[in-house]
C-alpha cells in the first residue's frame, strides 16, 4: 500500500502494472493483486513451506530478475538431488551425512552451529540461519545458527560449538583456514564445504534442506512446522488495536531511566537482577546470567546503518570473548520468521536483548492510523511479551529520540565497566 501510494502520486495511469506478486493460490495477496491490477501473479506449489522454497518460484523469480542463471543453478541443484536420493547409501549421501552430523552434535550438547563463510558468499548465512532455526527450534530443542561472528582463537569458544566452513575456491581463505586448523587441533568439530563457483549454491540449498530434515528426525522433532511463529504476530495485533484507541503503548515502568535511555526488564529476569544504579551495571548483571551452553541475542529494531552495525558487532564480540558464550545479531522484525521460532520454542538457553528507538523519518501507512515506526515498536514489544510469557531471560532498552547518541553512550558505559572488570 505504501509503494502503491507513492507510485500513484507520480503515475496516474495503472500504477498497479509496476507490481508483480509471487504467492500460493487463494491467498489474500491474490485478492490484492486483482484489486490493484498487478502486472502478473506467479503461483507457487502450495505444499512447499517458506523456508524450503528457495528452489521454487519464491526464490527463482527474484534470482531471474537479478540476472542469475537459474537454469544453471537448477542443474547444479539437480546434481545434488541425485546424490541425495534414497537409493544412495547413507555413508555416501551428502545430505544424510550432514544431517546426521548436525543431529548427533545437538544430542551431545553441541547445538551452536557456527558458520564461517567466504566473503563473496557470506549472505548465504542469512538463508541457512532461517532454515535451521525455524525448522529445529521447538519442543525445547534446537540448533542455534551463529552467523557473522568474527572468527577467533579456540579459547573464546565453549564446548557447545561446531563449525561449518563454506568457501569459494577462488576466494582468499588463508586466514579462515589457519584459525579453523587451530580449532580442529583444539578438538572442535569442523565441516569444510568447497564450492567451485557461486552457481554451486544451488546444490547447497538442496543439501541443507535435506540435512535439516534429517537432523530434525534425529532430534525427535518435526522440521516442517513452526508452532510458535504466530505468537508475536497476535501480540503485535493486540498492541496496535490498543494504540489505535489511546495513541500510545501501555508499558510497565522502566527499572532504570538515565537521560533518554529507558530499560525494561521482564518478570523472570527482574527477579534475578539486584537493583543496579547504572545502565552498564544492569547490563553487566543481565549478561552475567549467561552460563556455559547459553547464547546472547542482540535484537535491534531500528534502521540498520554501518555505524550502528559496527558498534553492535563490537559489543557482540566483547560479550563472546568475556563470557565464552555464542552471540547473535539479528535485526527486527526480520528475525521473527527465522530465529524467532527458536527463541520461543527452542531450549531456554537464550538471553534476549531488545534495542528500540525513535526514528527521525516518520512514514505513514496508507489506510492505517499508525505509521511504520509505530508498527516497528509494536513488533518489538509483541516479541518481548512473547518471550516474557515463555519465561525467557529478556531485557528491552529504549534509546529514545537520539538512537546514535544513545547507542554510543550505552557502548561507552559498557566499555568502561569492562575495563574496570
Amino acid at each position: 500500500r505504501y509503494f502503491y501510494d507513492q507510485l500513484e502520486k507520480k503515475i496516474k495511469r495503472n500504477p498497479g502494472k509496476h507490481f508483480i506478486a509471487s504467492t500460493d493460490k487463494g491467498t489474500p495477496l491474490v485478492k490484492t493483486a486483482e484489486k490493484y491490477g498487478f502486472r502478473k501473479v506467479f503461483f507457487n506449489t502450495s505444499d512447499v513451506g517458506g523456508r524450503y522454497s528457495v528452489l521454487s518460484a519464491f526464490g527463482l523469480l527474484p534470482m531471474a530478475l537479478m540476472g542469475i542463471d537459474i537454469k544453471a543453478l537448477l542443474k547444479n541443484a539437480g546434481q545434488m538431488k541425485n546424490s541425495c536420493d534414497p537409493y544412495i547409501p547413507a555413508a555416501a549421501n551428502p545430505g544424510i551425512c550432514l544431517g546426521c552430523f548436525l543431529g548427533i552434535a545437538q544430542r551431545h550438547g553441541r547445538d551452536k552451529v557456527t558458520f564461517i563463510l567466504s566473503p563473496s558468499i557470506r549472505t548465504f548465512g542469512y538463508w541457512v540461519e532461517q532454515l535451521l532455526a525455524e525448522s529445529t527450534g521447538k519442543e525445547n530443542k534446537g540448533l542455534v545458527p551463529v552467523n557473522g561472528e568474527q572468527q577467533e582463537s579456540p579459547e573464546v569458544y565453549g564446548n557447545d560449538r561446531i563449525f561449518i566452513h563454506i568457501y569459494l575456491a577462488s576466494d582468499n581463505n588463508n586466514a579462515q583456514n589457519k584459525k579453523l586448523s587451530a580449532l580442529e587441533t583444539a578438538g572442535y568439530p569442523v565441516v569444510r564445504i568447497r564450492l567451485p563457483d557461486k552457481i554451486a549454491l544451488g546444490g547447497e540449498y538442496y543439501r541443507w534442506e535435506v540435512a535439516t530434515a534429517i537432523a530434525g528426525y534425529i532430534m525427535g522433532i518435526n522440521p516442517f512446522d513452526e508452532p510458535n511463529v504466530a505468537e508475536s504476530k497476535m501480540n503485535t495485533d493486540h498492541l496496535l488495536k490498543a494504540w489505535e484507541q489511546k495513541h500510545s503503548f501501555r508499558k510497565t515502568s522502566p527499572v532504570l531511566k538515565t537521560g533518554n535511555i529507558s530499560i525494561y526488564v521482564a518478570g523472570k529476569t527482574k527477579s534475578l537482577l539486584q537493583k543496579k544504579q547504572s545502565s552498564a551495571g544492569l547490563l553487566k548483571a543481565f549478561t552475567a546470567m549467561a552460563q556455559p551452553g547459553d547464547y546472547i541475542a542482540l535484537l535491534p529494531y531500528f534502521l540498520k546503518t554501518d555505524k550502528r552495525t559496527k558498534l553492535l558487532q563490537s559489543w557482540r564480540q566483547e560479550m563472546r570473548d568475556n563470557l565464552k558464550v555464542a552471540t547473535t545479531l539479528l535485526e527486527g522484525p526480520r528475525y521473527l520468521h527465522s530465529t524467532g521460532q527458536l527463541h520461543k520454542g527452542g531450549p531456554d538457553t537464550g538471553l534476549y536483548l531488545f534495542l528500540i528507538g525513535d526514528e527521525n523519518e516518520k512514514l505513514a501507512i496508507p489506510g492505517e492510523q499508525f505509521g511504520f515506526e509505530t508498527l516497528h515498536h509494536a513488533q518489538a514489544l509483541g516479541d518481548f511479551r512473547s518471550l516474557d510469557d515463555k519465561g525467557r531471560r529478556v531485557i528491552l532498552i529504549d534509546l529514545g529520540k537520539e538512537i546514535d547518541q544513545g547507542l554510543k553512550k550505552l557502548m561507552e558505559s559498557v566499555d568502561k565497566t569492562n575495563r574496570k572488570r
